[in-house]
């Protein structure tokens, strides 16, 4: 697979793991189904919406944010060997 010698040269699958962000797909570009960390979209939009609306109306930034999120693994994750 071209996107883990692009990666780490000289390693691919199952050698090391791939993980992405944002449930992104990579079948048109690296032909593999990429593991990745999944958050709700309208749950990260509304969230962002009321830290703005505190800053806006209140003055304050918001503390740290936590969301929900599912792992969707894929082929490109493995147990160490």
């Amino acid at each position: 697979m071209v996107l883990f010698n692009r990666v780490v040269p000289g390693l691919s699958t199952p050698s090391i793991s791939v993980i992405g962000f944002d449930d992104i797909s990579l079948d048109r570009v690296a032909h593999t189904n990429l593991t990745t960390v999944a958050v709700s979209r309208d749950e990260l939009g509304r969230r962002a919406g009321e830290i703005l609306e505190q800053l806006l109306v209140h003055g304050y930034e918001a503390g740290p944010v936590y969301l929900p999120m599912q792992l969707r693994v894929r082929d490109t994750s493995a147990a160490p060997r």
